[in-house]
């Protein structure tokens, strides 16, 4: 007596997020990296490559976009752990294959930021440009208000020490 398939109908179809191959009575998960979206696939080989901005665990049947605060610059990635944390001066919504970097005014401090949301505003006395993971503090003879993306110059009759994050008049007995 055999175990084999005993019907008069066809053997169903391999499922998706497998394969099957010839003579198996089994299905084989789809490899990680990879995902099967179609039925009746019989090989590894016929399944599709995760793409870049995605990830595509075992068995996978469609791929999931990497996870907001991490990128996925290549294709294959296997888990949502494997891609790489965004980057200092960045954040990653879900679904990057690269960083956007931070806006102009605000600074991205740590890795793995998930929106210009969790960016923070630059400090009066600092500014921050467009990508900048730190606040630089204002130079001597410049001023600089919250979030300022760029630093100003001091007016005449004024001075901005080191820092300043406003303009001082200069005071009788003195010239600035």
């Amino acid at each position: 007596p055999g175990t084999g398939y005993a019907s008069s109908t066809a053997p169903p179809l391999c499922d998706v997020g497998s394969y099957c191959p010839q003579g198996a009575n089994a299905t084989t998960p789809c490899p990680a990296g990879t995902y099967c979206p179609t039925q009746g696939l019989i090989s590894a080989d016929n399944a599709t490559v995760c793409p870049a901005g995605a990830y595509c665990p075992q068995g996978a049947s469609t791929y999931s976009p990497c996870p907001a605060g991490r990128y996925c610059p290549n294709t294959g990635y296997k888990s949502s752990t494997e891609p790489p944390l965004c980057e200092l001066g960045f954040y990653c919504l879900q679904g990057a294959t690269a960083g956007t970097p931070c806006p102009a005014g605000s600074y991205c401090p740590v890795r793995g930021l998930q929106s210009a949301a969790q960016a923070t505003s630059c400090p009066a006395g600092s500014y921050c440009p467009y990508g900048a993971s730190a606040a630089t503090p204002c130079p001597a003879g410049s001023y600089c208000t919250g979030g300022s993306s760029s630093y100003a110059t001091c007016n005449p009759g004024y001075y901005c020490p080191y820092n300043s994050s406003a303009q001082t008049a200069c005071t009788g007995g003195n010239y600035c």
